[in-house]
């Protein structure tokens, strides 16, 4: 595969949802190509794809892997991403780094949330789309109701090219609507035979269909099919690789992954008809120097540009960083310009990778894609150039988190590990967030699921040794007043020597909740009462106790705090005693004042196929939720409301019980809101109960 051109690459990313099929289309394209003798199985652990040990174990797909290999005259560089939602993230970052996207969908089965996601942002990359609908052999499946309910959620463009081949209810292989042949598979193998009798009919029907489509795509060919009723084969295959790149089409194959049924005429499409990186056309890219935007092409004799797309760690070789390049070639001992970190870098080991198997390569040109190793600093979402142009492309835009969960070290030699180890497992997948929470006293880890935050715990210990464990994850509660009151805080004690003297008197009252400031303090003082340089220590001992709380221990906001009145002593006063008076000042007056707990509420968007929307709303509703409104978008319905933080913890997972992993949300904070008064009570009730716990200790 040396010395390849653009034009004869093929970079092809298989997505779609968990266990529609997508790493057993995979592993088949690789054994129908002959790059793997046997046709490897994800149940008998035999993938090429799902290789690592936690893929193994759950028989799922975790992270992207890729398999390099020559097709005729073509390199196929084939990419298998995660279905399961937790990993979405994983998928997302593949389609950075291709030009066709082939969507896997089971028989039966509308498209989910994941492929529907994947499929538009394919749309707005400008990507090839293309659809295989597997498992046609499951039972009570009609394949035109299958492609019927694909419609459900990919309304337009949808155009089947194969179709199943039956020998009683036997799914035998697939007729090729492009070739007019018939693809029996036997053993697994694939055979080439004229379309029989009894088929034909069915086969003129849909090819009919796919002629009307793709004459729909261009003026001239619409006209020569209304003037002579059909396309010769080369304007059919013209006329659908135009509709495949302007996005107009996306066409359907089928077939059963896992007996290598309906791959071939894939593979020989991909081949022929998948875009080129050539073929995407210019890409934009900023200019470090000036900030200014430009479009750069795919040019083999242009300066080195190159996007990592994916970082992956193993403890016993390092990271691996998963490199796009989009022009100029990466050389085996190169210096290259790391944009988005600003320094240099040698490249060292460069590979072509079959799954785990990697090959050594002295060269990535334009368009190919390869694994660097030995890269000291670099990561995913890095832009790698040549010194002499230095330049940036856009980063990957990972969704937000849905899941946080409070986790800590088992032991203290875990403790001293875990912080040296996280940032490596974080790089390899930026869906996952880390942050330590001072005021909880919490660490939090954030994910898009509870599977892949278990994953990321699994790895800890397998990779580094390193084992943490759950705790309950705490609502940052916030407390405020509701109405005015008024009181002194006086502090005296007397010493051997100089004693301590503060005394003042203050006024507390509500700020407005959309009020700019969370708290407000003002000199009200008049003919010295309280001399002037005292005054700040009132309002230090005023924000000391507003951060202790006044009910539950959580911080105090919208607030305004005035000092009116008070006393001193020319000898005992002192900052320290107005500062401990004006906290007692405080303390005092809250009683009168109604202080209420608030706790924060999320602005969420979910996102459901229509037969779910009952299910979600009731949902919805038993979490104290406002419903705002109801909207569509990509095919789906979608609920807007604002909902406690409270009922939001481990959310993802009952949204995914009722729609049968089809829906999914987006949460934000949007405000904080008064606890109704029997909850508020149960917290502030549980908040003395630990305190007094945590005295004890």
């Amino acid at each position: 595969m040396a010395d390849i051109l653009p034009q004869n690459i093929r970079n092809i990313a298989v997505i779609g949802n968990n266990g529609a099929g997508k790493t057993s289309l995979s592993d088949a394209i690789l054994f129908d190509s002959k790059t793997a003798k046997r046709l490897g199985k994800v149940d008998e652990k035999t993938s090429a794809f799902d290789f690592l040990e936690e893929e193994i174990k759950r028989k799922m797909t975790i992270t992207i892997s890729l398999a390099q290999f020559p097709y005729k005259e073509k390199k196929i560089n084939l990419i298998d991403t995660p279905g399961y939602m937790d990993f979405i993230g994983e998928a997302i970052s593949a389609l950075y780094a291709v030009e066709t996207a082939v969507a896997v969908v089971a028989a039966g089965d509308a498209a989910q949330f994941n492929t529907i996601k994947l499929l538009s942002d394919a749309q707005k990359r400008g990507m090839a789309r293309i659809i295989f609908i597997n498992k046609i052999d499951k039972e009570n499946i009609n394949y035109e109701e299958a492609l019927e309910k694909l419609k459900e959620n990919i309304p337009s463009g949808t155009m089947p090219v194969t179709i199943p081949a039956k020998e009683g209810n036997q799914v035998t292989g697939v007729i090729n609507l492009l070739d007019n042949k018939l693809y029996a598979v036997n053993n697994e193998n694939t055979e080439i035979r004229d379309i029989p009798e009894a088929l034909k009919g069915t086969a003129d029907v849909f090819r009919i269909k796919m002629l009307e489509a793709v004459a729909e795509t261009k003026e001239d060919l619409m006209e020569k099919y209304l003037e002579k009723g059909s396309l010769t084969e080369e304007e059919l295959t013209k006329g659908l690789k135009e509709g495949l790149l302007s996005g107009s089409i996306i066409p359907v194959f089928c077939g059963i992954a896992v007996r290598n049924i309906g791959t071939a005429p894939l593979l020989h499409f991909l081949e022929t008809s998948a875009p080129s990186p050539l073929d995407k056309g210019k890409i934009k890219v900023k200019k470090i120097e000036t900030g200014s935007e430009i479009e750069s092409s795919v040019d083999e004799k242009a300066p080195a540009k190159a996007f990592v797309f994916k970082t992956q760690t193993e403890p016993h070789i390092g990271e691996l960083n998963f490199v796009r390049v989009f022009s100029g070639t990466i050389n085996y001992g190169d210096e290259i310009y790391n944009s988005s970190k600003s320094f240099s870098e040698k490249v060292g080991t460069l590979d072509n990778l079959i799954g785990k198997e990697r090959k050594e390569v002295k060269t990535v040109a334009a368009g190919d894609i390869a694994v660097l190793l030995k890269l000291k600093k670099t990561a995913i979402n890095d832009t790698l150039c040549s010194p002499s142009e230095k330049m940036e492309f856009p980063r990957i835009d990972f969704p937000r988190p849905l899941l946080d969960l409070a986790i800590k070290a088992k032991s203290k030699a875990d403790e001293d590990k875990l912080s040296v180890n996280l940032h490596k497992l974080l790089e390899e997948d930026p869906t996952l967030k880390i942050r330590v929470d001072s005021e909880l006293k919490q660490t939090i880890i954030s994910g898009m699921g509870e599977t892949q935050i278990n994953i990321f715990v699994a790895n800890l210990k397998n990779k580094y040794n390193v084992e943490v464990e759950f705790e309950k994850t705490k609502v940052p509660y916030r407390e405020t007043i509701k109405k005015k009151a008024q009181a002194q805080g006086r502090y005296k004690r007397q010493t051997g020597g100089h004693g301590q003297y503060g005394d003042c008197w203050l006024e507390i009252e509500p700020l407005p909740m959309n009020h700019k400031e969370d708290f407000e303090f003002v000199d009200k003082i008049v003919g010295g009462s309280i001399p002037g340089k005292y005054v700040p220590a009132v309002e230090k001992g005023v924000r000391e106790k507003l951060t202790k709380g006044l009910l539950a221990g959580y911080p105090v906001i919208k607030v305004r705090a005035s000092v009116y009145d008070g006393t001193y002593h020319s000898v005992d006063s002192s900052d320290l005693a107005f500062q401990i008076a004006g906290s007692l000042a405080l303390q005092n007056a809250a009683p009168s004042a109604n202080p209420v707990l608030l706790e924060p509420v999320m602005k969420v968007k979910v996102y459901t196929p229509d037969k779910y929307m009952g299910d979600i709303i009731s949902d919805l509703n038993s979490r104290r939720a406002k419903i705002s409104g109801m909207d569509d978008e990509s095919g789906l319905k979608v609920v807007n409301a604002f909902v406690p933080q409270a009922e939001m913890f481990k959310y993802i997972n009952d949204l995914k019980s009722i729609t049968q992993g089809s829906g999914i949300f987006e949460s934000a904070f949007d405000h904080y809101e008064e606890v109704p008064f029997e909850l508020s009570k149960k917290i502030v009730e549980q908040a003395k109960l630990e305190k007094g716990t945590e005295e004890e200790k």
